[in-house]
């Protein structure tokens, strides 16, 4: 992904604020547990072409995601694994469970 500035929301968690790619002066507001853990941003390419789905019953899905999301869940899963290791390296290892994916 390409270069960008992505800042979290103190105390307010799975929100960030990722820097525009058009307008690098400008944030976008990303939050990520809305619509089920898919997340909202506060862009328009959001708001007009992903968002309508979402409302209308569309489940959880990578294509109905924008860029600022798509970094900003980026950043977000970067930061949960660092403290999860940590805890793992400190002696404190989190119980391991199996997950099935759906495709």
């Amino acid at each position: 992904m390409a270069d960008a500035i992505v800042r979290n929301v103190t105390h307010e968690v799975g929100r960030y604020w990722v820097q525009s790619r058009s307008q690098p002066d400008q944030e976008h507001l990303c939050d990520l547990l809305y619509f089920d853990g898919n997340g909202k941003c506060s862009c328009q390419n959001f708001q007009f072409t992903c968002e309508p789905k979402l409302v209308r019953g569309a489940k959880p899905d990578k294509t109905l995601r924008c860029w600022h999301l798509r970094l900003a869940r980026e950043v977000f899963l970067q930061d949960v694994l660092t403290v999860m290791a940590r805890k793992e390296k400190d002696g404190a290892k989190p119980k391991r469970t199996e997950y099935q994916l759906k495709r």
